[in-house]
């Protein structure tokens, strides 16, 4: 059913936006400037054609007069061609061929630093499993890529659906996502060539997890400065925010201040507690469909074995540290469902 879509392909556009920034910027002060240059070009026509007019004959005025036209045509003309490149960015590249090369720039949610790698051009081809119909091909691929990077340039050129996913393989076997392409080319010929075969797969719902995560979200800003403004928090507030760190993965997460005399406490503030806005990114960047549960959750067993942490005993010292336990018992409790039916 993807295969017959033919979505119009917004990302050549996204590019000359990015390419063309500063074109389009020029344009706009050429415009402006343009304006006022055709100004006073009338108001020195009205001047000469006035009779007993005193207009200005000295050579220095009439070079500035001169340099000044040149400057405005100068900018008119790159006002069309950042039109131009507009209109090439925004043209339909067909509805399975995106030419995305390694040095395009990165599209939203795609990592920067694909566009400084260096490695083999190769060709990428996703195809429909069921079907075998293309449904994306990227022709100027590079083989330092990752599954994850063809992923997002897939998800971007057919979206889907919420709790849906595209599931990769490459022959009989699933493509991990943190796997190269250069681990998946075969043969010696170039220009090199992979091939997906790809799915989409519905995700299991999680209430728990998005109720959870509705609740921290409408927290207002002065709940988490409160709870920044803490010198010294208590014990459940600070080993809340200490379970978040290892939930998201957070490396060199010191001990409890008990031990290091506040070192824990200064990390939570400038790792975690930066901004209302900083702490909500990094709990969406977890994706809790495609983590590793087991490792997960073995991160913060020590918490999770212990009752004391809940909402309700983290609530008595902070609102906002309630929302946050809240929501790392949701997910852990979402992971454990994900390992209980991978082993069923």
């Amino acid at each position: 059913t993807l295969g017959n879509r033919n979505p119009i392909d917004h990302i050549g556009l996204t590019d000359a936006l990015q390419v063309n920034g500063q074109s389009g910027n020029t344009s706009r002060r050429s415009i402006s400037t343009g304006s006022r240059g055709g100004a006073r070009a009338s108001a020195t026509a009205r001047l000469q054609s006035a009779p007993g007019s005193p207009v200005p004959t000295s050579p220095s005025w009439r070079n500035r007069q001169s340099a000044g036209t040149n400057r405005n045509s100068e900018k008119r003309s790159a006002t069309s061609m950042a039109a131009g490149a507009l209109m090439l960015g925004g043209s339909r590249l067909g509805p399975a061929r995106v030419d995305l090369g390694a040095t395009a720039p990165a599209q939203a949610g795609q990592s920067s630093s694909v566009s400084k790698i260096s490695g083999t051009p190769c060709e990428v081809v996703v195809t429909a499993a069921m079907s075998g119909e293309v449904l994306f091909t990227v022709p100027d691929a590079n083989s330092k890529w990752t599954v994850s990077d063809v992923l997002q340039r897939l998800k971007a050129h057919v979206p889907l659906p919420d709790r849906h996913r595209y599931r990769l393989s490459c022959g009989p076997s699933p493509a991990i996502s943190t796997c190269t392409l250069e681990s998946v080319i075969t043969g010696e010929n170039e220009p090199h060539r992979v091939e997906f075969a790809s799915m989409v797969v519905k995700l299991p719902e999680r209430p728990d997890v998005d109720a959870a995560w509705s609740e921290l979200a409408s927290q207002p800003k002065a709940h988490l400065l409160e709870v920044r403004a803490m010198k010294r928090p208590p014990m459940a507030v600070e080993r809340t925010f200490k379970a978040l760190m290892l939930l998201l993965g957070m490396t060199g997460v010191p001990d409890d201040d008990e031990e290091t005399g506040g070192e824990l406490w200064a990390a939570i503030k400038t790792q975690l507690l930066v901004s209302r806005e900083h702490l909500l990114e990094m709990i969406q960047n977890l994706d809790l469909d495609e983590c590793d549960a087991p490792a997960t959750l073995e991160r913060i067993r020590f918490f999770l074995d212990d009752d004391d942490f809940n909402p309700m005993m983290v609530g008595r010292a902070s609102l906002f540290g309630a929302r946050v336990c809240a929501w790392i018992r949701a997910s852990a409790s979402f992971l454990e469902r994900r390992l209980k039916d991978a082993l069923s």
